[in-house]
């Protein structure tokens, strides 16, 4: 199903777009080659309850086990020899969200997208 009036004429015209912006139902982290935070979305407070901290290590962050041995699992060399996308289904406080992880530029990128039920 679509949106009305969304095609695929138009769709490059969507806000995901916009470079550096992400959905406000999305959290995103990035995480040094040492799992040591050094980016995320503005919105990580509001979304997770916790203010993250640059060079934060990816286990203090307050993110339920099953996601940081995932994102343990993801980040591990040979995990991914391709470079796809590894993704998890998982429960934060009682919400569910898509968890997407990959790499880029010697980081790894974890992409939390919100599940509207």
């Amino acid at each position: 199903m679509t949106a009305p009036g969304v095609n695929l004429d138009n769709c490059a015209d969507e806000p995901i777009h916009i470079p550096g912006s992400v959905q406000s139902h999305g959290v995103l982290f990035a995480f040094d080659a040492g799992g040591r935070l050094c980016a995320w979305s503005a919105n990580a407070r509001q979304e997770f309850g916790f203010a993250p901290e640059r060079n934060q290590p990816m286990g203090s962050l307050g993110l339920p086990e099953v996601v940081l041995d995932f994102l343990g699992g993801a980040t591990r060399p040979g995990s991914a020899p391709d470079g796809s996308p590894q993704l998890l289904e998982v429960d934060i406080e009682g919400r569910d969200y898509d968890l997407v992880v990959h790499g880029f530029d010697g980081r790894t990128i974890a992409e939390f997208e919100r599940r509207e039920i």
